[in-house]
This record gives C-alpha cells, structure tokens and sequence, in this order.
C-alpha cells in the first residue's frame, strides 16, 4: 500500500490538506530521538479547523507510527495529537521504488 492509498482510506482529504513531504526539522529530530526515519509512514496534515490548522502536524499512517508518535511526544516534549483508527485500518504502508 502506498502513502496515497492510505491517506485515501483514512479519508485525511475529507477533513483538511494532506502534505506528502515532511518538514525536514521534523524529520530529523523524529530519527535522532526514535532511531526510525518518518518518511515512509507519516504525512503533514493541515485539518480544516482547530489549532493545527495553519502548521499542522505529522500524522502517522500506520498503528506502528501512531507508536512512534507517542514516543516522540514523550521524548520531544511535544504533544502532536495521537488519532484514533478503526481495528479494520490496522495497516502496514510501504512504498513502491
């Protein structure tokens, strides 16, 4: 399954603005404190309300990046919001070379 794929059953698209790339800083800081490098399972998520609405946030794809998540905010001090999947969206995302 690719990113799109994903973002498409969570229907992210429906509730705000989906950014494949990720914020460099971001990124790194994820890698330096998690040791996993976020990019095959995170995209940058803009909701079309709330507080997150103009920086956004990193939204994990799978349930072992929503993991990540809550270890970088334990780590990082930060406090990304963690969503909640349906059991049935349980995924692994890899993407095709």
């Amino acid at each position: 399954m690719t990113k799109k794929e994903a973002v498409e059953l969570l229907k992210l698209e429906e509730k705000g603005a989906v950014d494949y790339a990720l914020p460099q800083q971001f990124a790194d800081n994820f890698k330096e404190l998690t040791g996993v490098y976020p990019i095959n399972s995170f995209v940058w998520f803009y909701p079309n309300k709330g507080p997150h609405y103009i920086f956004g946030v990193p939204y994990p794809l799978t349930v072992e990046a929503k993991e990540l998540l809550v270890r970088y905010n334990r780590l990082a001090r930060t406090s990304y919001p963690i969503p909640k999947y349906p059991k049935a969206l349980n995924l692994k995302v890899e993407l095709y070379g």
